[in-house]
């Protein structure tokens, strides 16, 4: 699979992120935007939140999972781009990407509970 056929899980993936340690909608679709910049060949749009739950992210997950190891670095890529969009990793998007990390086979990127990024 390629990730141009996954847009709809990218942005399931990306949507449930934003909202997991972030307070207000301003904050949310910051981290929402921040992660759609690192996939500037998709185009996507933040979910309304009962599209954006933990059983959509699943579903979303297991479908990512599918395509080459290459390809599933991206999304997480945008995750962490989302996860730092404010310079903090809340203890929420800590545990969150770290699911999303082993979910999709791809090492962990270098982001811990409770740092600052800048």
């Amino acid at each position: 699979l390629r990730l141009s056929k996954l847009t709809a899980e990218c942005e399931v993936v990306l949507s449930v992120l934003a909202r997991f340690g972030t307070a207000g909608d301003a904050a949310t679709q910051e981290s929402f935007d921040q992660g759609a910049r690192a996939l500037p060949n998709l185009s996507l749009a933040l979910l309304p939140k009962d599209r954006s739950e933990l059983a959509a992210l699943d579903d979303a997950l297991s479908r990512l999972a599918r395509v080459e190891p290459r390809v599933a670095l991206q999304p997480l890529s945008a995750c962490a781009a989302a996860v730092a969009s404010d310079g903090f990793v809340s203890e929420a998007q800590g545990e969150m990407m770290r699911a999303i990390a082993d979910t999709l086979g791809a090492p962990m990127p270098p982001l811990l509970p409770g740092q600052r990024l800048f």
